[in-house]
């Protein structure tokens, strides 16, 4: 099967048959359409130099999650502008690691898993700029403060993906400052057998941040999570959601 039509089945079963929630997969359908008329890459781990980094398999998990989160900047940025929003797309499938977040799907899915590997990775990293668009001026930060502001933690204990896996989690503030309404994003990563890390999934803890000083432009300063109080990823926004052990 080629271009949407894969996809397009994969939407229409899982409303039917409510495998997932249906708001979800009108989430990805929809996004699915407007990825009609873009060609899909075929995302591939290997060296990536992108802001003044060479994300080799030495790159740490914070290198690859700034250069990844200035990627959904720019995304989110790009808005009407085509070009733009595909070369920032770009930039996000190469971080990412495309073989885990399709295997994981396969392993969920079994013979429902309907969509192929380009489809489903492309529509997975795809949803990642919305995810924190809201939060975008948060994202506007330079290396050097990506040291004190990207914290590197366990997936979480409810997790049981293969390999070695960590969450790098971000502080965010309300853009209108509201001081209820921060978040901490998080970025999953896994690393690959070549020793590259690369990011299977965004998304968010259920704790909130805790400032304890200024807060960085557009972020709160600091957070404590819980443990355990993590938001599992869930299909339809980001990689498929582990069964329960």
């Amino acid at each position: 099967m080629t271009g949407t039509t894969t996809l397009q089945a994969f939407c229409t079963a899982v409303v039917l048959t409510g495998i997932i929630p249906a708001g979800s997969a009108v989430a990805g359908c929809t996004e699915n359409a407007r990825l009609a008329d873009q060609e899909l890459r075929h995302a591939e781990v290997h060296t990536v130099h992108d802001q003044g980094l060479e994300l080799g398999p030495d790159a740490s998990p914070q290198d690859v999650v700034f250069v990844l989160l200035r990627a959904i900047r720019d995304d989110v940025r790009a808005a009407s502008d085509r070009e733009a929003g595909r070369e920032a797309l770009a930039r996000q499938l190469a971080v990412c690691d495309a073989d885990f977040i399709y295997d994981d799907y396969r392993r969920v899915f079994g013979q429902r898993a309907v969509a192929d590997r380009d489809e489903w990775v492309h529509q997975q990293v795809r949803l990642w700029a919305p995810t924190l668009a809201h939060y975008v001026a948060g994202l506007d930060f330079d290396r050097p403060t990506a040291e004190t502001l990207l914290r590197v933690g366990k997936p979480g204990q409810h997790y049981k993906w293969p390999g070695q896996t960590v969450a790098v989690e971000l502080p965010l503030a309300d853009p209108q400052g509201h001081p209820r309404r921060g978040v901490v994003a998080r970025i999953w990563l896994h690393q690959h057998d070549l020793g590259y890390w690369r990011v299977f999934h965004v998304g968010f803890s259920r704790s909130r941040p805790q400032p304890s000083g200024p807060p960085a432009p557009g972020a709160a300063a600091t957070a404590n999570p819980s443990p355990g109080a993590e938001r599992q990823p869930a299909v339809g926004n980001g990689t498929a959601q582990p069964p329960s052990p």
